[in-house]
């Protein structure tokens, strides 16, 4: 599971650290293309750079574990990237990267394994992509050091022609207004209502994508819009099966359309995996709970809001008990 602990003390916020780049244009090449690829070059460089630098103040009790990029990206203002293109020859980006004034909101109820995960696979495919862009760049490498360990080789491939520069620009453009809708979120949403739209955009340009994907399903979801959360999130379990987020949303989804057997199965299905840890099970054990009340199923919704409770959840047990359900048994004294 990804976890967080970040301590910073209050005069950091006011300090913005500030990277740039630049990057020729090579002929026949859209301008398009080279600002995606330096804007996504930037940001993966710029963290590196930013985590080399703060760990190294003394100040700063800076500790991430056990993968820090995701949750440097959530905690800096990182998404703040301006294009200055003065000559037709070259693009500059700038990275304004700040601590984010949001931080301690954040804090108030912790930074979710959900959302360094989202922020993960964000980075982890901006840097795939990167790399694709490296194989075929015209005049040299564009990435040259990796900012993730552990990314897979790509396979062969041949040269690119113009349709595959604007389809791989168009992809990082989706993942970019992907870790944008990450900024907003709060301690049961991945992304806010108003980003709906910035979600549609991404998926018309790169609809295969499992995150962008289970983001926009969630945000269907909260514009109230269960039929369309239901389908996408299938779509998005269809490139990654074992997308718990996915499959999470789609079970709400089916919840809100009163189809409970469909969402019991979807978090009976989270639930079976062994790995999951056990304060990360809590919300699956509370939905689960909660629709085998709908259902009837009265002993397994007691053993769920029971474990829910032993992890500090117990709102569903004392629901549970108002109606006489989950009680305690009463046990006999001796010689009655």
């Amino acid at each position: 599971m990804l976890q967080a602990l970040f301590l910073w003390p209050l005069s950091v916020h006011a300090e913005t650290y500030v990277l740039r780049e630049q990057l020729s244009i090579p002929k026949d090449l859209p301008a398009h293309v080279a600002q995606e690829a330096l804007r996504a070059r930037i940001l993966l460089d710029g963290l590196k750079k930013l985590h080399g630098d703060l760990t190294e103040r003394r100040n700063i009790a800076f500790q991430f574990s056990p993968t820090s990029y995701p949750a440097l990206a959530l905690m800096l203002n990182t998404i703040s990237i301006d294009f200055e293109q003065r000559e037709k020859s070259t693009v500059t980006a700038v990275l304004k990267a700040t601590p984010s004034q949001a931080m301690q909101e954040k804090l108030a109820w912790s930074v979710t394994p959900d959302l360094l995960e989202a922020f993960d696979g964000f980075l982890r495919n901006m840097e795939t992509l990167i790399l694709r862009f490296d194989r075929h760049w015209p005049g040299g490498r564009l990435y040259t050091e990796r900012l993730i360990k552990d990314l897979a080789p790509l396979p062969e491939e041949p040269a690119l022609r113009d349709e595959d520069w604007l389809c791989l620009a168009s992809h990082l453009e989706g993942l970019w207004l992907g870790l944008c809708a990450l900024q907003g979120a709060n301690e049961n949403w991945l992304c806010k209502a108003k980003d709906l739209p910035a979600l549609e955009r991404a998926i018309s340009l790169k609809a295969s994508d499992p995150w962008l994907l289970t983001l926009l399903a969630e945000a269907r979801l909260i514009h109230d819009l269960p039929q369309l959360a239901v389908k996408t999130a299938t779509s998005a379990l269809t490139f990654a099966p074992e997308l718990e987020r996915a499959r999470y949303i789609r079970a709400l989804a089916h919840w809100q359309l009163q189809q409970f057997g469909l969402a019991e199965n979807d978090l009976t299905m989270i639930l079976q995996n062994k790995e999951i840890s056990q304060l990360r099970r809590l919300p699956y054990l509370r939905a689960r709970g909660a629709v085998r009340l709908f259902l009837g199923r009265f002993e397994g919704m007691c053993q769920d809001f029971a474990d829910a409770c032993s992890l500090g959840d117990c709102d569903g047990l004392k629901h549970a008990r108002s109606l006489s359900h989950c009680l305690p048994s009463t046990q006999k004294k001796p010689g009655d």
